[in-house]
């Protein structure tokens, strides 16, 4: 025999069809996490998958609340119309309700995997951080969308006039490790030149091998008193990356520094300071708790090659400075104690 409950009339209401909808939600979302096993899936994915869900749900009852509304205009029975105008109505507000609860479970479920986070990073590693301290690594370290890997700075210093022109070539791969596309800023900025602002002059960028137009980099290049930057947003696809090569000149003093500072996470960097005159002593200092590693040395060439052995978070850095000995012999000594002001390049 069939259940008492069976034969019960299930009346339409609000609540009743938001509770079935979640229902549903849920189980659409289970069934597709089960059908998937052993393929990793992001979180990002299955946001997508819910908000996708979410949107579809709303929509059919819209849809089905304005067709009940609609026949209910059309029935000549009152009683009928009533029933037909009570259920679209029901359908509407149960529309606008599961917006509204999906907006209230989004927010509780970011507060959640807040919690979640600073458990989990307090499981891993036995640290009960402060607040402050927590927020501030997860601004540097989790929150980032990309990172730089590949990272080739190779720069030239030729004397000229007194002074030296510093020539600069970069180039890296920006890694999208987001679960979806996202924006990402091509970023960097150039300290101007003291005596001469108009000589510092950005030559260059390129992405993916195409080269920006000298109206383009007009366009996304501007100066203040002291620095010269370029910024222009890039899609980059979900889990894609793309290479981005620039190039600047930058007049300087004889006896300087410069300081590569990263703004994103960024690995395998190699550096390589190129004296054609053979005439300066380079050394390097780090901004970082792991030194540099001579990569190669050809003095009798001017060429000096550096590589990071670990990655650099935001703000780490490179610097590397030149001497010029008054008699033009290369100088030897492996650090030099810094002399008067040193150039910064931020790159993002």
């Amino acid at each position: 025999m069939p259940h008492a409950e069976d034969n019960r009339l299930h009346v339409l209401t609000p609540s009743l069809i938001i509770e079935r909808g979640i229902r549903a939600l849920d189980y659409q979302l289970a069934s597709s996490r089960s059908s998937k096993v052993g393929v990793p899936r992001t979180v990002g994915a299955n946001k997508g998958n819910r908000m996708k869900l979410v949107i579809s749900m709303v929509l059919a009852l819209i849809g089905i609340g304005v067709l009940f509304l609609l026949t209910s205009k059309s029935q000549p029975d009152p009683d009928i119309s009533f029933i037909l105008k009570e259920f679209g109505m029901a359908f509407l507000i149960a529309a606008v309700l599961t917006v509204t609860v999906e907006v209230i479970n989004s927010k509780q479920r970011q507060i959640v995997m807040a919690d979640v986070n600073k458990s989990v990073l307090y499981a891993v590693l036995s640290r009960n951080m402060p607040e402050a301290l927590f927020q501030e690594f997860e601004t540097v370290v989790l929150k980032p969308r990309f990172y730089r890997r590949k990272y080739a700075a190779v720069y030239t210093i030729v004397p000229e006039n007194g002074r030296v022109l510093l020539s600069a070539a970069h180039s890296y791969e920006a890694v999208n490790m987001s679960g979806e596309a996202a924006d990402f800023d091509l970023k960097f900025s150039i300290d101007l030149d003291k005596t001469d602002p108009k000589t510092t002059v950005i030559t260059s960028v390129s992405v993916d091998e195409v080269e920006l137009s000298a109206k383009e980099l007009k366009k996304y290049t501007t100066s203040n008193k002291t620095h010269l930057t370029f910024s222009k947003k890039i899609k980059v696809r979900k889990q894609g990356h793309i290479t981005v090569r620039f190039q600047y000149n930058n007049p300087n003093e004889e006896n300087e520094d410069e300081i590569l500072c990263s703004l994103l996470p960024t690995i395998d960097l190699l550096l390589t300071v190129h004296t054609p005159s053979r005439c300066f002593d380079v050394s390097v200092e780090t901004m970082h708790m792991a030194d540099a590693v001579k990569a190669a040395s050809h003095d009798g060439k001017g060429v000096h090659c550096w590589h990071m052995p670990r990655p650099l978070l935001t703000c780490q850095g490179i610097q590397f400075k030149w001497r010029k000995h008054p008699d033009g012999v290369v100088l030897t000594t492996p650090h030099v104690a810094p002399a008067g002001g040193s150039g910064i390049a931020k790159f993002g």
